[in-house]
Order: structure tokens, then C-alpha cells, then sequence
């Protein structure tokens, strides 16, 4: 009984700054929930009358409403997190905790994408969804905003009920529901500026591992966001130190950052049966900061995304042969990324000037 115990309700992977960063995010969260919805009946008339002098689409009133509703969702997801735990220190199971925490997850991502598509009036064009289905799979997902997090839980357990682990950031420990449930599962946490990577890509290796072959693994390999600063930065930190064939495929990108290739290729090695699938997108430029979604950019738009799969028949067993495989597919991506902006700028073009 103690050993299942320990299996039901401890958590995954060593954190010695676990409880600290926990007595911070959690009340803070809490408190924030608490004071966004007693402070929305003042606000709300505000930014309603500022957003009818200023822009008619809404956009801080939207925000408003969105981060209200976000932090008291948090609120309730912290909850039923306690919940979870307290049910399995009654009555240990590894096999419930697994499954209470992972349907946890499941809703409490999926609300904050469904608030923020009716909030924020998104729309999507999903081209080739059928590429998720089965057979075991290694998801490599573009990276472009805050906000895209959520598309590989939208695109592959809610249609398919395929358990995703993820391979992420370890800021978004910081988020109370990222932690508490992120470490009852498998995932991987990783510390992004980590001067010695060597132990993170064993547990990357160790995940893919052990992953079941009705589940996934999902690793943004840009390895952050994409933006002109963070391009110019890893073409200069490249020039010092990558191989001239890499260096000159990184320069060829335009709207994505090269991939990482520690955990990327850590993955493939221990995944050796899964197919490769590419979850390509763009409409989420430009959505990095608070501001950015204060000012509306994020309103009305559409986000297009493309779906494919490659078999891993088609990926080279020669490591070198697969960095360049890798590198290819990432042009490949960054090239429908500047098709889709083309076609968009053109069509803009073809619209009537207003009189």
C-alpha cells in the first residue's frame, strides 16, 4: 500500500524549488481570480465606453472578460487538482491518478481555448487532421505565441483521445495548473538556458522511452517563440559555434527559429516506431506580450493550420542524415508559413479602397 502511494500522489522528476515557487503561484493565482471578479462589474463599463470611443471590435473589453475568466478558471482547475490528491491519499491508485489527472488537464486546457475562441472571436482552417490518427507519433509543433499552446491538446486528445506527453518550458511551472497536474504525468519540464543540457536530454530520451505506443510525445523544437531578436541572438551564438551546413539553413528561415536539436533527436532515437507528425500554423504572429492582446491584434483573426505526417519509413537511421532530414523539414514549414502570408498580402491587395 505505501508503495503505491507513493506512485498515486508523488510527482515526477526532482524539484527542489517545488514548494517555494508553490506558496507563490498558487495564492497569487488565487487572490488574482478573487479580485478579476469583484473588480469586473467597475471595469466592465469603463472599457466599454474607451472601446466604443476607440476601436468598435472591443479589444479591452474582450481582455477583460478573457483574463477574468482565465484566472478564476485556474482558480477551479487548483481545486479539483486538490481534490484529485486528496482522493488518491484516501484511496491510492496509480492507474485513477493517471486518468483523474490527465481528464483534469484534458478540460481545464480545452475551456481556456473555448473561452478564448468566443472571447476573442477566433476561427480555424484545419487542413489534413486525419494525419493524428493511430499508430504511436512524435509531434513537432511550431511555436510562434503564448497563445498556441493549447492547439495540440485541441487538435489531438479532444478529436482523437490520444494522451499527449509534452516536452515544454519550465516557466509555465509557474502556472498552478501546469505544475501541479504537468508533474503527476509524464512531461518533461525543461530549463531552457540550461548551460549544461546533458541530464535534461536523458529525461527527454527516458520520456519518449517509456511512452506507450497508443500515446504521444509533443517537443516544440524552435525551443521558444520566434522573433527577430531571438533570430538575430541564435545566428550569433550559431556563427561561433555551428557547422557552416547548419548555419547556412538557419539563415534561410524567415519566420521560425532553426530546431534544437538535443531533445529533438533524443526523441526520435527512442521512438523508433513513431511517425512524425508536423503541426504547422500561422495567425498567431504577434501575440507575445499583454499588450499585444490589449491593443486587439489577437480579435477576429483566423488561425490556418496544416497537419502532416511522415512516415517513419521517410526519416534517414544515419544520424547526420537525419539533422539534415530535420533541417529540410523545418524549411519546408517555413516556406508554407510565407505562402500563406504571400497569398493573405495579395488578397489584400484585390480588396476595393474604401471611399
Amino acid at each position: 500500500r505505501d508503495r503505491r502511494n507513493r506512485h498515486c500522489v508523488n510527482e515526477t522528476g526532482a524539484d527542489p524549488g517545488r514548494l517555494r515557487r508553490r506558496l507563490v503561484s498558487i495564492p497569487a493565482h488565487l487572490v488574482l481570480g478573487l479580485v478579476s471578479l469583484a473588480l469586473l462589474p467597475a471595469a466592465l463599463p469603463v472599457t466599454v465606453l474607451l472601446d466604443m470611443a476607440t476601436d468598435r471590435r472591443m479589444p479591452r473589453t474582450r481582455c477583460v472578460l478573457f483574463f477574468c475568466f482565465y484566472f478564476n478558471w485556474v482558480d477551479i482547475g487548483v481545486v479539483a487538482l486538490g481534490l484529485a490528491w486528496l482522493g488518491c491519499r484516501i484511496a491510492p491508485s496509480a492507474n485513477r491518478s493517471l486518468r483523474w489527472n490527465r481528464w483534469i488537464q484534458y478540460h481545464w486546457i480545452g475551456k481556456v481555448l473555448d473561452g478564448a475562441n468566443v472571447i476573442f472571436g477566433l476561427e480555424y482552417e484545419v487542413s489534413a487532421p486525419e494525419n493524428l490518427e493511430p499508430g504511436p507519433i512524435l509531434v513537432f509543433a511550431r511555436h510562434a505565441s503564448f497563445a498556441d499552446t493549447t492547439l495540440p491538446m485541441a487538435l489531438v486528445t479532444r478529436p482523437h483521445g490520444r494522451p499527449l506527453r509534452y516536452v515544454i518550458k519550465r516557466e509555465l511551472l509557474w502556472v498552478p495548473c501546469f505544475d501541479l497536474c504537468g508533474q503527476r504525468i509524464p512531461n518533461v519540464f525543461v530549463r531552457r538556458q540550461s548551460s549544461d543540457g546533458t541530464a535534461e536530454i536523458e529525461e527527454v530520451r527516458e520520456l519518449g522511452r517509456t511512452t506507450p505506443s497508443g500515446e504521444g510525445v509533443l517537443i516544440y523544437p524552435e525551443g521558444t517563440r520566434a522573433t527577430p531578436a531571438k533570430r538575430a541572438r541564435v545566428l550569433a551564438r550559431m556563427e561561433a559555434s555551428a557547422d557552416p551546413e547548419r548555419l547556412a539553413a538557419a539563415r534561410r528561415l524567415r519566420h521560425l527559429l532553426p530546431p534544437r536539436l538535443g531533445g529533438t533527436l533524443a526523441l526520435m532515437e527512442s521512438m523508433p516506431a513513431a511517425d512524425i507528425v508536423i503541426i504547422e500554423h500561422t495567425g498567431f504572429e504577434g501575440l507575445a506580450t499583454f499588450a499585444d492582446i490589449w491593443s486587439g491584434r489577437i480579435v477576429g483573426r483566423t488561425i490556418q493550420i496544416r497537419v502532416r505526417r511522415i512516415p517513419r519509413s521517410g526519416v534517414p537511421e544515419d544520424n547526420k542524415e537525419r539533422i539534415r532530414w530535420l533541417l529540410r523539414t523545418w524549411q519546408e514549414v517555413d516556406d508554407w508559413i510565407e505562402s500563406v502570408a504571400t497569398s493573405a498580402t495579395a488578397d489584400r491587395s484585390d480588396d476595393p479602397v474604401p471611399t
